[in-house]
């Protein structure tokens, strides 16, 4: 089985989760970072598709956004697997999948996976810096990354 891992991240943590699942799952893995547009060649060769995205503000970032919205029918002949960086479980982390991925590749992905989320205060830009201490009320560090998650979502990979 041939997977590509397409991710974005800012700070690494989504790419340090898509890292961690590549070690993981089952055949060939290409991982490739959907900052530098080359997330379509790479799942056009593989079997499942694994999307990965942190969410800022309530909000993916835009290579997400453009990967999905461009890649619509490549994606449709795929397995596609999705998972999210953030600290919101449950009802909030579904209505954040609802609010920023298409109501198409919601209902195609074969699961979806919400790991947790990490916050270093020293590496952050001075506005994220800033709005996640005034309105996050977030002043230090922070990592709920699960291994358990991580684990769930590579075996979900590994049953396709």
């Amino acid at each position: 089985m041939r997977v590509a891992i397409v991710y974005a991240t800012r700070y690494g943590s989504t790419r340090t989760v898509a890292e961690q699942v590549a070690e993981r799952v089952d055949g060939e893995v290409l991982l490739g970072d959907l900052s530098n547009r080359s997330g379509r060649q790479i799942a056009a060769g593989s079997e499942v598709v694994v999307i990965g995205s942190p969410v800022y503000s309530g909000r993916v970032p835009m290579p997400v956004r453009r990967f999905v919205a461009g890649a619509r029918d490549l994606l449709a002949t795929k397995h596609v697997v999705l998972f999210m960086t953030s600290f919101y479980t449950g009802a909030r982390a579904e209505a954040q999948l609802a609010d920023n991925f298409p109501a198409w590749i919601v209902a195609q992905s074969r699961s979806h996976h919400f790991v947790g989320g990490r916050i270093e205060m020293s590496r952050l830009r001075r506005l994220d810096s800033f709005v996640l201490r005034r309105i996050g009320m977030v002043s230090k560090d922070v990592d709920t990354i699960s291994v358990s998650a991580i684990d769930e979502l590579t075996v979900a990979i590994n049953r396709l």
